[in-house]
């Protein structure tokens, strides 16, 4: 018999999390668990009345997850987990999950926003391995959902980046032209790790706020920022780019952490932190000064870090072999 139940207490949270490992149990499978305690974090309180997390069970046994959140004119899904062969739970689960504003249109999967983790819905690339923080789900879920009512919203895409690609001449000279505008460029400061964040994340906030999806950044967002930055950012590989005084540019260097994260089993420390790979995260800039500082001032050595790919994420256009589809399904009548 099926069941559907709210996930309102801490001792509840490890069935929800659980899950995940019975959809991926395949050994062969790609998928990499998230950081539990990041994944926490992005949960948040778990009697917000403005968000609910549910879990699905049959005969006792979880077989289906969702987590909801109300974002202004829309309700965000995301959390999303679903054991093959329970396609009804699914929809059942998300039916309800609807209730919490049915008046809203309902879209995601986002962990609640566009600009956090773990955000689409993988369609296309399902033989490439995931980067750190990137979706990576089971090829049914997009027939689940749309059986469910959802259709897509927008494409996101993710390009890898190889060494012998990089026009690294073209940055250059875009560097000493942003240095002799008067571009200056420092390292992340440990010592004011707090401002430091706050001031990537006005970045971001001028930087793309005409994007589709977007929201400006909140403070449960800046607490997530200061907790990836304290366990995952190297300081010497994070750079802020000011310009008459203040802040008008970031970009950042993150390492792929996936193969230590899956060795773990999502319980990674500070201790084990290394890897080969990179995932490189440009912040952007204020569209005022982007053009004089364009990626920044940086100095030469900073431009080909000594790691084998990059992958830029979460565009909104263009080409790539892997996908990922953001789903809405309309609000109730």
């Amino acid at each position: 018999m099926l069941k559907i139940v709210p996930v309102i207490r801490q001792s509840q949270v490890r069935r929800f999390m659980d899950l995940s490992w019975r959809v991926h149990s395949d050994p062969a499978t790609l998928w990499v668990p998230p950081v539990w305690m990041h994944l926490r974090q992005l949960m948040g309180r778990l009697r917000d009345p403005e968000r609910r997390f549910l879990l699905a069970l049959e005969d006792g046994e979880p077989v289906a997850r969702v987590g909801v959140k109300i974002h202004g004119d829309a309700l965000h899904f995301g959390f999303l987990e679903c054991v093959q062969g329970h396609r009804e739970a699914l929809v059942r689960l998300l039916e309800e999950a609807h209730q919490l504003a049915p008046q809203l249109p309902m879209r995601g999967p986002y962990h609640f926003r566009l600009e956090e983790s773990y955000s689409g819905l993988l369609v296309e690339g399902f033989e490439y391995e995931p980067y750190f923080l990137m979706p990576y789900n089971p090829a049914y879920y997009l027939e689940y959902l749309e059986q469910a009512g959802m259709h897509k919203l927008k494409d996101l895409y993710a390009y890898e980046i190889l060494p012998d690609s990089a026009r690294l001449e073209v940055a250059r000279r875009a560097a000493q032209r942003a240095e002799q505008c008067g571009v200056e460029v420092r390292t992340l400061n440990r010592s004011r790790l707090n401002e430091d964040v706050r001031s990537m994340a006005e970045v971001f906030d001028s930087a793309l706020s005409g994007n589709w999806g977007f929201e400006p950044i909140d403070e449960e967002q800046v607490q997530a920022l200061l907790l990836l930055t304290r366990y995952f950012l190297d300081p010497k590989l994070v750079w802020l780019a000011s310009y008459e005084g203040r802040e008008v540019g970031s970009l950042f260097l993150l390492p792929n952490y996936n193969p230590l994260i899956k060795a773990s089993r999502g319980r990674i420390t500070t201790a084990r932190v290394y890897a080969a790979a990179s995932v490189c995260g440009i912040i952007g800039g204020n569209p005022r000064t982007r053009a004089k500082q364009r990626e920044g001032a940086r100095d030469n050595e900073h431009l080909a870090p000594p790691h084998h790919r990059v992958l830029q994420s979460w565009h909104q256009d263009g080409r790539n072999e892997s996908r990922r589809k953001s789903l809405q399904v309309r609000a109730a009548p």
